[in-house]
């Protein structure tokens, strides 16, 4: 994926902090056409606009 395995683990646990957007989003097309990504509502209950 180009990244270390503690970040991958790090963003397979929700912490994105310390990665920028470019760099997931290469990280995830190198995985391969098979990739479904799916934005929906958030399991906890945070205030709109909050990630």
């Amino acid at each position: 994926m180009g990244i270390p395995q503690p970040k991958v683990s790090a963003l397979l646990r929700g912490q994105f902090r310390g990665i920028c957007e470019a760099k997931m989003l290469e990280a995830i097309a190198r995985l391969g056409p098979e990739v479904k990504i799916v934005i929906g509502p958030s399991r906890r209950r945070s205030s709109p606009g909050h990630v």
